[in-house]
């Protein structure tokens, strides 16, 4: 009977293979962080015209969170944001070299929980989108607060001749 009772208090204390234990699951934080969306006015632009990305960032931290805001308000590649382009074959468009901008002015701007904050960016003049054909477009920023990278949802976008 005690080796019934061991063997048993042994099974119970083995891990179970589960399918669901081998899948990347999400990271799970006691703060809510940040969020990104990102939305566009046109998913057809031509090569060439500007293409604005829109890109709102809410706090879900249970505390306020503040981020440097870098010279025009609004502009976020300025403000840390990066873009990541691909496309239709996977390859990823690294964001242009940029010259050294003059010196702007940089402040706080601090958001309470579930409060946003609203920013464009100019995605034509940070990445080469001069070749007709389907991109696909994120973006992402580093947490302060949790020290991860956020990235927004996908979108995408034909650019014609």
């Amino acid at each position: 009977m005690k080796h019934a009772i061991a063997l048993l208090a042994l099974t119970l204390s083995l891990p179970v293979e589960s399918n669901a234990a081998a899948q990347p699951q999400p990271q799970a934080t006691e703060d809510g962080g940040t969020e990104l969306t990102m939305s566009v006015k046109n998913d057809t632009v031509k090569v060439g015209d500007t293409f604005t990305l829109y890109i709102t960032m809410k706090n879900m931290h249970s505390d306020k969170y503040c981020h440097k805001v870098i010279g025009e308000t609004g502009r976020a590649d300025l403000n840390g944001y990066k873009v990541e382009v691909t496309d239709s074959d996977g390859n990823t468009h690294p964001m242009l070299k940029q010259k050294r901008l003059r010196a702007w002015s940089v402040s706080d701007e601090c958001l309470d929980h579930g409060k946003a904050t609203s920013e464009q960016m100019d995605v034509d003049r940070l990445v080469d989108l001069s070749k007709p054909g389907v991109y696909h477009i994120r973006v992402s920023h580093l947490d302060k607060i949790t020290n991860e990278i956020v990235w927004s949802n996908s979108i995408t976008v034909t650019m014609t001749p």
